[in-house]
């Protein structure tokens, strides 16, 4: 049985310990993080010549000019965000001493990000989860990696069509990529569909802000992400 225990006993932090000095998804942010001993979560995408780096958008801006990462390579973007960081260098320097939640964007074809991720993974002795909005990817880690812990990450508006709008509200594809958690917009509880689900599986509630947030939504999640997570901890 998946012991997702590391997942709950602490509050996450939102792309590490950051602020208006330090960006999220950086080094020193997953340092801080290391320090206060919490557990993290960051985003990861994929350059041309397949480097996993920590990165929210599917892009990166420097000046008036924007660079997709996927039609890069790492160096080349190294070279415009010098703060870039790959999840080679994560993993080595985190090295077990915090859970990590690893967000895989939806950006790159073919399954390509999760080959690479799990290269890396599949050495690494630390506790760890994945977690994404594609049930696609979600899927893929079952089928290939049934042993990883994973979640589905839901909000409570997509902008899609009728139809897959619905996909997405009613979680239909749950049953197909049996997530081990939920990790779901606050902004859309309470909810029904996650109260249900909450019987067999935790839900984890993202993004908390402040104190008065995790008092009003605890009631409906086993844990939260949260921005600005050593204020809320004092």
């Amino acid at each position: 049985m998946k012991n997702l225990e590391p997942l709950l006993n602490k509050l996450i932090a939102h792309r590490g310990i950051h602020n208006k000095y330090i960006k999220g998804n950086s080094l020193v942010s997953i340092e801080l993080a290391i320090m206060k001993k919490l557990p993290v979560e960051f985003d990861v995408t994929l350059t041309k010549d397949n480097v996993i780096i920590l990165c929210h958008d599917s892009f990166i801006k420097s000046g008036d000019k924007t660079y997709i990462i996927s039609k890069h390579d790492y160096k080349y973007l190294k070279n415009i965000c010098h703060e870039l960081v790959t999840l080679d260098s994560v993993l080595n320097i985190v090295s077990g001493k915090i859970p990590l939640l690893i967000e895989l964007k939806p950006y790159n074809k073919g399954n390509k990000l999760e080959k690479e991720c799990v290269k890396l993974l599949d050495k690494y002795k630390g506790f760890f989860a994945i977690q994404s909005f594609s049930p696609f990817i979600v899927y893929w880690f079952k089928k290939h990696r049934e042993l990883y812990i994973r979640g589905q990450l839901l909000t409570n508006s997509y902008n899609y069509n009728f139809i897959v709008n619905g996909i997405y509200k009613y979680m239909l594809f749950n049953k197909f990529t049996n997530p081990d958690f939920i990790c779901y917009n606050i902004k859309g509880l309470p909810n029904k569909q996650i109260e249900k689900i909450r019987k067999f599986k935790p839900i984890i509630g993202w993004t908390v802000k402040n104190q008065e947030q995790i008092e009003k939504y605890n009631k409906y999640c086993d844990n939260f992400i949260c921005d600005n997570i050593l204020e809320i901890r004092k």
